[in-house]
């Protein structure tokens, strides 16, 4: 059942604004956009959707695709864009919780990713999406990495943040030793590595270390690492963008579980 909202300064705006600034990393957050609220349902994480009146079209068929035991808050213009973070909203949000993603199988458990103060929210939806894309399941990100569920990064991740697990870590560098332990190869890339096009093959289970835009790996990460790889640039720029240069990275260990004999 829709449910109205007349006022602007309704509590549940007042909450939801707070949830759209994102000023800590609460485990509620919203999905904006038709497509994003669909994928939000299918991973059964919504708790409540809210939507611009008057519907439109695909608006009210999301609505009538959610079922009668959701809750749907109808809001006005004015109102909607209190809480809308894209310049052309499309009339609806879904109220997520991280805790509540039911998250596929991957394709290639055995590969993950691991970010070390990485800031940029554009880059850190782009590894996801990319994670996604190769079928990779589990990113583990430190404290200092961009909040994956800022309102950005959800949007560039078109839809990954609902298939790749995004674990927050108190200590990174516990997180990658217990992860050796277990048989993965720590990998990095760095300019002071060994030419990636050149590597020898890392076997079945490894995670990819992805470092600061500006700093790289941080010293404490870097000496954990078993393969230190750097990507060849063989024209003018200095380093490369964080995202491509996990996405690079990605794919020549995805080339590697997919054609084994390539190696």
């Amino acid at each position: 059942m829709i449910r109205p909202i007349a006022s602007p300064h309704n509590p549940l705006i007042a909450r939801l604004r707070q949830l759209s600034l994102r000023k800590d990393r609460d485990p509620l957050f919203l999905a904006e956009g038709v497509r994003l609220a669909e994928e939000a349902l299918r991973s059964g994480c919504v708790r409540e959707l809210v939507v611009r009146t008057p519907l439109s079209a695909p608006v009210k068929a999301l609505v009538e695709s959610a079922g009668d035991s959701l809750p749907v808050w109808a809001v006005e213009e004015s109102a909607f864009r209190r809480i809308a973070e894209t310049v052309t909203p499309q009339g609806v949000l879904a109220v997520c919780s991280a805790g509540d993603i039911r998250f596929p199988v991957p394709a290639y458990p055995e590969l993950c990713v691991a970010l070390n103060g990485v800031q940029d929210p554009g880059n850190v939806g782009t590894i996801i999406r990319t994670m996604d894309a190769a079928g990779l399941g589990t990113l583990y990100i430190d404290q200092a990495t961009a909040d994956p569920f800022a309102s950005k990064v959800i949007r560039s991740t078109m839809g990954g943040i609902f298939r790749v697990a995004v674990r927050l870590e108190s200590s990174l560098a516990e997180t990658l030793v217990r992860l050796r332990s277990g048989g993965s190869l720590i990998v990095g890339g760095t300019l002071s590595g060994s030419d990636l096009f050149s590597r020898p093959p890392c076997g079945q289970k490894a995670c990819i270390v992805i470092g600061n835009e500006g700093h790289g790996i941080a010293e404490n990460i870097l000496s954990l690492l078993d393969v230190k790889l750097r990507i060849p640039m063989p024209g003018g720029a200095e380093s490369l963008n964080a995202a491509v240069s996990a996405g690079i990275l990605i794919y020549d260990f995805l080339r590697e579980q997919m054609h084994p004999a390539a190696r």
